[in-house]
């Protein structure tokens, strides 16, 4: 999957901004949070998803709130921040402007936010 964002800032010099959203009510997340709380398994390669989702859990743990919505927007906050540190990314930031942000979808009202 990073191969798939670095082509299109790294082909197309005209590509300036790469955008991580997530959004609200994430079924993915949200299992993901069900199946982490219980010290469960997911079943098949779903448990890949599960533990890349893990370092969001544990940092939205700690912070007031719904955990979904807190594990969603850490998600996007750690993919941001990965990306930044990516080396051909981080090269296009430093060189040719690339920015990597962030933001958080709201199915019910339409509303981006940026967070990151």
């Amino acid at each position: 999957m990073l191969g798939s964002i670095e082509y299109g800032p790294a082909t197309w010099r005209s590509a300036r901004l790469v955008v991580v959203l997530g959004h609200s009510g994430c079924g993915a997340v949200n299992d993901a949070i069900q199946v982490i709380s219980s010290g469960g398994r997911a079943p098949g390669h779903i448990q890949a998803v599960v533990d890349a989702l893990r370092p969001a859990y544990h940092a939205a743990q700690s912070q007031p709130g719904n955990q979904l919505n807190n594990t969603i927007r850490a998600q996007v906050r750690l993919t941001v921040r990965r990306l930044e540190r990516d080396p051909l990314l981080r090269e296009l930031i430093r060189r040719d402007g690339l920015m990597v942000v962030g933001g958080h979808y709201d199915l019910h009202s339409g509303l981006v936010t940026i967070i990151a």
